[in-house]
């Protein structure tokens, strides 16, 4: 992988991936039930928000902080898609 030069004209092209250097994975987490620790944080709310897409039963969220795993608690009761059931607040 490239990473691109401080001079504009020479940037390389970006791709999927090259971000974080690894390769797409694939995961099957339907009818399962999953833990996200750290929810509250940005990369566990992610997480959270990209596990929701995958249909699991349940996504157990586990975080320091009330508010926050609060905050994202809610933000996956309103994205609710692909049938995912529910998720459960933790703190």
């Amino acid at each position: 992988y490239e990473c691109s030069s401080s001079r504009q004209n020479d940037k390389a092209p970006f791709a999927d991936g090259n971000l974080l250097l690894h390769e797409e994975i694939q995961l099957s987490l339907k009818q399962k039930r999953v833990l996200v620790t750290g929810a509250g944080g940005s990369i566990g709310r992610e997480l959270c928000r990209q596990v929701l897409y995958c249909s699991p039963q349940e996504i157990i969220i586990l975080g320091h902080g009330e508010n926050t795993i609060f905050d994202t608690y809610h933000e996956l009761q309103n994205m609710k898609t692909n049938g995912s059931k529910r998720s459960s607040p933790m703190s």
